[in-house]
């Protein structure tokens, strides 16, 4: 059986999950606009078919650093574990969410999950799916 593995690189700065706003027919998604943009790179950026079975996802955010922080404090901080907001369960969540239908037809195939959310000079998502 051969296994297929795509590594993406989104060149853009992570987005979390949030939970729709509205209510009852006026129900909107808060990041329609940014899922849009996420879903086009994934397109392009996917050139296998899409996988049926069960599912590996790694993923590793890159958080950009604040231009607020000095430069000696900037340099300190690439490649340290980011701890502040978004949680790294909403960036999962906005991701999966993002490749469903690319990757994968549908986010309850993910069987294993490993993700790093760390500070970066520029923002980006680095991901690997794997089919187990």
């Amino acid at each position: 059986m051969i296994l297929k593995i795509c590594k993406i690189i989104i060149p853009l700065t992570p987005v979390p999950w949030c939970a729709h706003g509205g209510y009852g027919r006026r129900s909107y998604n808060k990041r329609s606009k940014e899922k849009a943009v996420y879903v086009d790179m994934l397109k392009t950026a996917w050139k296998i078919q899409s996988i049926y079975g069960a599912v590996r996802l790694s993923f590793i955010f890159n958080m950009p650093i604040p231009k607020s922080y000095s430069e000696k404090k900037r340099q300190s901080l690439i490649g340290q574990y980011h701890t502040k907001r978004p949680d790294t369960s909403n960036l999962i969540k906005f991701t999966e969410d993002c490749l469903k239908g690319i990757a994968f037809a549908d986010d309850s195939q993910v069987s294993e999950l490993k993700a790093t959310k760390r500070y970066a000079i520029k923002g980006s998502v680095e991901i690997e799916v794997e089919e187990i």
